[in-house]
């Protein structure tokens, strides 16, 4: 039985986490926008290998699917956006929250490749959810916390071009 409601709040929320990432880094809105479509593939791959159970090399093959969009994801915000955070002046904060957030991802494939879900070396269903619950935890509200810290402290404004600070600060006229 898999746990699907998982992958519709994945599938929700970590677009979300990325939006943040790339709003704070002020990346260009087609580059984010295609990392975000990535990150839905990737839970909607997963969730097909989480559910399929006619064929176990199928299950695999979506499981490889799904971390081969995690790649595109990883690459984005380890490779292409830190320059745009240095340019943004939100370097420091940006990679807090980039290094929280590929260190807390890089355990969820861990935990389907050896939970229910996977090769069942955790053969207990309770187990696996709560390794996912506290991945979730860390990763949206730590998270979340890092980044309205960060907000309040800086008392920065974003705006539709990402985020800016001092005199000519201005909220974005929505």
């Amino acid at each position: 039985m898999s746990q699907w409601g998982r992958y519709l709040t994945w599938a929700l929320s970590t677009p979300m986490i990325l939006l943040a990432l790339g709003l704070l880094a002020d990346v260009d809105l087609g580059d984010l926008f295609a990392v975000i479509a990535a990150d839905i593939g990737m839970c909607i791959t997963g969730l097909a290998a989480a559910l399929i159970t006619s064929s176990l090399a199928l299950r695999w093959v979506f499981y490889a699917i799904s971390c081969a969009f995690f790649v595109v994801v990883l690459y984005a915000i380890l490779v292409e956006w830190p320059a745009d955070a240095a340019e943004a002046g939100t370097d420091e904060i940006f990679g807090t929250l980039r290094m929280l957030t590929v260190v807390l991802w890089l355990g969820y494939p861990v935990v389907w490749a050896v939970g229910v879900e996977g090769l069942a070396l955790v053969q207990s269903v309770g187990v696996t959810s709560w390794a996912y619950s506290a991945l979730d935890i860390g990763a949206k509200y730590l998270f979340s916390f890092l980044l309205l810290r960060w907000v309040a402290a800086n008392q920065r404004v974003v705006s539709r071009t990402g985020v800016t600070s001092g005199a000519d600060a201005a909220p974005a006229d929505d």
